[in-house]
């Protein structure tokens, strides 16, 4: 898996990548971006245009359905298709928000990396932020968060997953008993089931061990401004 560090800056062999809504409005964050610097067409809310790739994962109109995390799937899919057609581009996925934070199409970092694990094996050529790599991407963590994104978002059990050296917190609300993962004497992940706790183990090493905490520690409140 590929990473950038910083801001996508323009090239011959670069596609920024960006969260996009079917009228093409793109008026703010990475949309916007993409219009003033990559050749993103105003009005043009789907796929290729210059150097951009527009992604749906919103709908702006009123009374339209939201677009759910299965329909971003099937559009990230569509992405790696196109991706996969054009090898000598570096498709540059522009999301860098942590996994608890929110986008502006609604969905948090954790709920849009699943999306984009779930839609299949990932191209050599898509590149994800340095934020997004290390959320997901380094061995083991892209194994154990390949497994947990295998729970519904909406689910208690996946709520209350969280690992403290990562920021990679889905925490919804206040657990009283759950199974701390211990890497050495430092707390690592909370879950919520024992089942859980082991694979996370057994994915790690067989020097990890779980404990039983009486209740979580205290994650924040709200989204981060």
């Amino acid at each position: 898996m590929n990473h950038y560090t910083g801001n996508i800056t323009p090239g011959k062999d670069i596609i920024f990548v960006f969260g996009s809504n079917p009228e093409g409005k793109h008026e703010a964050g990475s949309a916007k971006v993409a219009l003033q610097k990559f050749g993103a067409k105003y009005g043009k809310g789907d796929g290729l245009h210059g150097n951009s790739y527009a992604l749906i994962t919103t709908e702006m109109r009123k009374g339209w359905p939201r677009i759910t995390l299965g329909q971003i799937t099937d559009n990230v899919r569509r992405l790696y298709e196109v991706a996969r057609k054009m090898p000598d581009k570096k498709f540059m996925v522009a999301y860098r928000n942590q996994p608890y934070q929110k986008t502006l199409c609604g969905y948090t970092g954790a709920q849009l990396m699943k999306c984009f694990l779930m839609a299949g094996d990932i191209p050599e050529n898509i590149w994800f932020s340095e934020e997004w790599y290390y959320a997901i991407g380094v061995s083991p963590e892209k194994e154990i968060y390949t497994y947990l994104s295998h729970f519904s978002v909406e689910t208690e059990l996946y709520s209350f997953i969280w690992n403290t050296d990562l920021n990679f917190n889905i925490y919804v609300k206040e657990q009283e008993k759950g199974y701390g993962v211990f890497v050495g004497n430092h707390l690592r992940y909370c879950v919520s089931d024992r089942e859980v706790a082991n694979r996370i183990c057994d994915i790690l090493n067989n020097e990890v061990k779980w404990f039983i905490i009486q209740k979580f520690p205290a994650q924040p409140s709200k989204d981060p401004a």
